[in-house]
This record gives structure tokens, sequence and C-alpha cells, in this order.
């Protein structure tokens, strides 16, 4: 009876009883064996099961895609637009904002489809994410990897982000191809993608110096060089793509936009503690400590350096290997969601407490959920496992009709940033001041005109207002004209006066939360109407 697995040799069962279970053989079978002594070649990830999961989530995310009007984020605009214009204007491939792997990744469907081909990317990027994690899952020795799969899927913010144009999604994807490198062993593969890393976003440094301990614990020091390439790519295209001006080799430090200190408001330690039922799911969340709990029983019998483990003697499995693998799943999530705390709560690099920071690591997380899932429903000897999973998946998308988020509507600023391009574009003074320059990203997205385009806009910074360019309508609204990352996007009113623009009356005739007209008001109407009172503290200027 206890060797009634042919698959499993063995001698896998005498060293997973010496190292987990002190000599006990009682009531051993393959689902209740640890990932560590089973043998990928006997896994077989259940695929339909993940499929149909994957077709459900993509309806979802088209219907949802299709009937939303605005954004996720407004930073989710401005990626978009960089994408959709970059290959008009290849400076935005580089742009150290813009995150020139998410552009180059999103160029070519951006430009030739707008925002559903943007879209599409994203949701296929998310079902590439489940689909390399079970992957992951089954190499790790997960009897039912493909649950590692549903649980990417079933993280909300993957949910919102496989329709949206941020690049947290994008960025998972890398670092779950840099773990399935990792584990593989592939090093030329985990060195690329470690170099790519920064590319996709600031926190890719931090993985690139885990990538590059990788590669030095293996002594793959070859590999390490390519580390480098990625970057300095990115530096000598972003010098010569923006006109070549200052220093070659300093252009990335020189055009890094981030300040060490953050103009948002710092929170509690705990924040993002508190958030995680929202990014893991609130019905999967409670097990996410078991998996947690279950890596660390994992780990304990492999020593310091986790390399003092006994080894199959079919040399099948690299339990060393696979037990770093493991600790590599820990304490990346654990590690993120440490920094990120930590920089909040000091008001550190421009954080803002946004939880869409701990999807980078969603790979990591949906693996832990996997694993106490399995480890829960084994040792309770409950049924339906797989079953049970999608309905905590699904679940939480019903509260949608009683909290109504999706689809997702315009705001009132973005409301009044369409009537605004609406009035421009209509207005005589779109001849007269042909070019627009605007601190809200609304404002080109609905002019479908790119923020750099020297032929219809100049670009929103301090650097350009004080040069009060000719022949420009300048748009200030009081939200992000002064909440920046950036320091030089960070625009106060007497900035712009000091200047020398010249304000212009509001256009609208009312509040930007209203039904607002694209007409001219009255003169009558423009007095009830006190500069200040207008849309909020939006206004408007003109240079020469």
């Amino acid at each position: 009876m206890l060797f009634r697995h042919r698959a499993i040799p063995r001698q896998h069962l005498v060293i997973y009883c010496l190292i987990f279970h002190n000599g006990s053989m009682d009531h051993l079978d393959r689902s209740s064996l640890p990932a560590a002594q089973l043998d990928e070649s006997t896994i077989r990830p259940n695929w339909y099961f993940l499929g149909l999961a994957g077709l459900i989530f993509s309806c979802f995310s088209l219907y949802f895609g299709y009937f939303s009007q605005g954004f996720l984020e407004a930073d989710a605009c401005t990626h978009y637009l960089f994408a959709r214009w970059s290959l008009a204007q290849p400076h935005y491939l580089v742009d150290v904002w813009g995150r020139p792997l998410f552009t180059l990744i999103y160029a070519l469907p951006a430009g030739l489809a707008g925002r559903a081909g943007a879209q599409i990317t994203s949701l296929l990027i998310a079902l590439a994410c489940a689909g390399l994690t079970t992957l992951i899952a089954r190499r790790q020795g997960m009897a039912k990897p493909e649950l590692a799969g549903l649980f990417v899927l079933a993280q909300p913010l993957v949910f919102l982000h496989s329709f949206s144009e941020m690049t947290e999604l994008t960025f998972a994807l890398l670092v779950c191809a840099a773990l399935w490198a990792y584990q593989r062993k592939k090093w030329g593969l985990l060195a690329l993608f470690g170099g790519l890393m920064p590319l996709g976003r600031p926190e890719g440094f931090g993985f690139l110096l885990l990538a590059a301990a990788g590669l030095f614990l293996y002594r793959k020091w070859l590999w390490l060089i390519l580390l480098a390439i990625p970057l300095a790519v990115w530096n000598y295209a972003g010098w010569y793509l923006s006109g070549r001006g200052g220093s070659a080799s300093l252009w990335l430090v020189n055009h890094w936009p981030y300040s060490s200190t953050s103009v948002y408001a710092s929170g509690p330690l705990l924040h993002f503690v508190g958030l995680l039922p929202m990014l893991i799911g609130p019905l999967v969340f409670p097990v996410l400590f078991v998996g947690i709990w279950q890596s660390v029983q994992r780990l304990a019998p492999f020593g310091r350096w986790l390399g003092r483990a006994a080894q199959p003697l079919d040399g099948s499995i690299d339990l060393k290997h696979q037990a770093r693998v493991q600790l590599v799943i820990l304490a990346v999530p654990l590690g993120v969601l440490l920094i990120h705390s930590l920089l909040y709560w000091r008001g550190r690099m421009a954080s803002n407490g946004e939880l869409r920071y701990l999807m980078v690591a969603s790979p990591m997380w949906a693996l832990l959920v996997a694993q106490g899932w399995q480890w829960v429903f084994d040792r309770l000897r409950w049924k339906y496992m797989r079953s049970t999973a999608a309905v905590a998946a699904i679940l939480p998308l019903g509260m949608n009709w009683f909290w109504a988020v999706l689809p997702l509507k315009y705001a009132p600023d973005w409301a009044t940033s369409q009537a605004l391009a609406g009035w421009y574009q209509n207005s005589p003074i779109s001849h007269t001041h042909p070019h627009l320059m605007a601190s809200h990203i609304a404002v080109y997205y609905f002019a479908d005109i790119s923020n750099s385009d020297p032929e219809r806009s100049r670009y929103w910074n301090l650097t350009t207002i004080r040069q009060r360019p000719p022949h420009t309508l300048l748009i200030w609204d009081p939200v992000f004209a002064l909440y920046n990352s950036d320091q030089n996007l960070r625009v106060q009113l007497s900035d712009i006066e000091a200047a020398g623009w010249q304000e212009i009356p509001w256009p609208l005739g009312g509040a930007p939360d209203s039904s607002a007209t694209t007409t001219q008001p009255t003169a009558a109407a423009q007095s009830t109407l006190p500069l200040s009172a207008h849309a909020n503290g939006w206004r408007i200027f003109r240079s020469d």
C-alpha cells in the first residue's frame, strides 16, 4: 500500500521520512508528501481547469475593459499615451518615468488598436503570469500546481490591472520569468530577465541585485556581465534619443525623476499589512499564513545556507536548489511588503501607500496561498479542493453588484478635462495658440495628442513654464500640478504668474463636475463666477 505509486522511487520516501517525519511512515500518499519530494515528471497540472478559469477571467476582463470609460489611475493614462505615441516619437521608448520595458511591449498594440490593444495586451500578460506560476509550482513539487495559477487570477488587483495600462503587471511577469529561469538553472535567461528589471520599475534595481546574488551563489561569473547590458543600452539610447546633451555616461542618473523624500503624506507602518486581504483576495487570505508557515517548515531541515540536506539516491531532484527557490518564494513578497511599508511610513521615494506596489510579487503571493490551501485541504481531508478554490476566487467579484466599482466611470476632474479638450479644439484660440500645455494628462488624452508633440503641444514641466513658449495655452489644475513624484513637474500658480503668463476667463460656465458645455459663456455669467471658484481651482493661461 505504501509503495503503490510507482512514479515515486522508494528512496525518495526513505529520505522523506528521515528528514521530515523522523522515521514515521504512517498514512503516506502522494498528495501528503512534501513538495520537495515530488518529481516534476510525476505531476500533471490540470490545464483544463486552469484554462476554464482563464476563460472566465478573460470574459470578465474584456467586458469591463470595453465598458469602462475611465482609467484605473491617472498614471495608466500617461503610460498609455507614452506607448501610443512612442512609434512616432521614439524618445518615449527610453523615458525614465514611462518605464522602457512597458512602453516597448505596449507600443505596437496601443499604436495600432488604441486602448483596446493595450487592454488586450494586459490581459495576455495576466494569463501568461498565471501559466508560468503554474509551471513554477509544478517544479516545486506541488501536487496540484494549477491552484497557484488560479490564485494569480484570483487576486483582485491582477483582475483590475488586466484591463488597465499600469506597469505592475508587466513587472510581475518579468519577476515570474526570472524565478522560472532561476528554478531551472537557466543562467543566461536569469541574467537577461534580471538585467531588464530596472527598465520595468524602480523596484527592479533591488531585483537585479537579487539576480546577481543567485548567479554569484552558483559561481556563474560570466553571466554577471549580462546583467549590466540592458542598463547600459538604456542609458546610451536615452542620451542619444533625447538630443545627446550632457554626459552620455550619466544620462540615466541626471534624468532620474524621483526624490528621496515624498510630496505625499506618510502613513502608518502597518498600512500595507491591513490591506493584504484586498491584494490576495478576502476569502483566500487566511491560508496565506499557512503557506508561509509551510514554507518555513520546508526550509528548516536544510540547515545553514540551505545546503546541508541529504540528496535523493538517484539524484533526480536537487533538494538544495529547490529549497533555495522556496526561500526566494517566501522572502520576495515579504521583503517587498517590508520595504514599501518602511518607505510609506517614513515618507520616502514618493510612496503614497498604494496597494498596487505589492502586486509586483503577485506570483509569489499566489504560490504561498496555493501551498497553504493544499495543506489545509489535505490535512483536514476535505474534498473539492479545486472547485472550492474557484468559488473563493470568483465570489468577491459579486460585491460589484452591491458596491458598484466597475465599469470604471470618469471622475469629475476627467469630465472637466474632456470638456476643456472639446472647448479648445472647437475654439478660435486653438488657431491663435496651437500649442497645448496641461498639468492633467487627461486633457492630452481627450485631445488625442502627444504631450511632447512639437507641432501641437508643449511638455508640462517647471522649466518650460519659466521659458513661456509663445502661442501656448496652459491649463493648470490643483492636484496634478502640485502633487507629483518628479520635482520638475510640480508647478505653483506663483510660478506661472512670475513667468508672465496671462490668465483668461474660465470658458465652461460651471464647475467641472457639472454637465459643462463647450460653448462660451456670456459676460454676465462670467461675472458671477470668480476665477478662484471656477472648476474647483482649475485655471487657464496663455502666452504671447
